[in-house]
């Protein structure tokens, strides 16, 4: 189980969907997001609420051995996703923490046929105009990555997808795995 205090955040990465928690090869440990029940023994036992917000769609995942993405050293961390996401809130600093300064990367990638286009949205500023994901029928994902340095916190971030256009399922905004990196001055 976990001890110890949750908040001041210091470093996070968050895999939405994903079935469990899993580390990549540069020994970042990827956490699932809904959290797994923690039967098993390698399951981490901490509990927290992003207190997702959905327009329609959900959690979802597919399996990373039949489901290939390009232009990535860890396809698996692009193969579960929140899909018609339209707000996530993070729980970063504590009540009697001071403010900080965060660096937020986020990863994306169509794994369905289809095109999505949004805003992405950052305790209230449009920080990525316009970010368009598509996937035909004949192409295979690729993963995009997005960085957005200097974002001052003092309790949440959040984060929220602001859909372009008519969206159907073919076409919501998803959102596969957050990586949130406190910034030291």
């Amino acid at each position: 189980s976990a001890t110890g205090a949750q908040l001041p955040v210091r470093h996070m990465a968050l895999n939405l969907g994903a079935p469990g928690d899993r580390r990549d090869s540069a020994g970042t440990v990827w956490l699932a997001y809904p959290r797994p029940n923690p039967k098993k023994v390698t399951s981490l036992d901490l509990a927290f609420d992003l207190h997702p917000k959905f327009d329609k769609g959900g959690f979802t995942s597919v399996s990373a051995a039949t489901q290939p993405v390009a232009g990535t050293s860890t396809p698996w961390l692009y193969t579960s996703w929140a899909s018609g996401l339209r707000e996530l809130t993070v729980p970063l600093r504590g009540a009697d923490d001071r403010p900080a300064t965060y660096e937020l990367t986020l990863h994306f990638a169509q794994i369905r046929e289809g095109t999505a286009r949004f805003d992405v949205e950052i305790n209230g500023r449009v920080v990525l105009s316009d970010l368009e994901l598509a996937r035909d029928a004949d192409s295979q994902p690729q993963a995009q990555i997005r960085a957005v340095a200097g974002i001052e916190v003092d309790r949440n971030l959040t984060l929220r997808l602001i859909p372009k256009g008519t969206e159907t399922a073919k076409a919501r905004a998803v959102l596969n795995a957050l990586e949130i990196r406190e910034k030291t001055n």
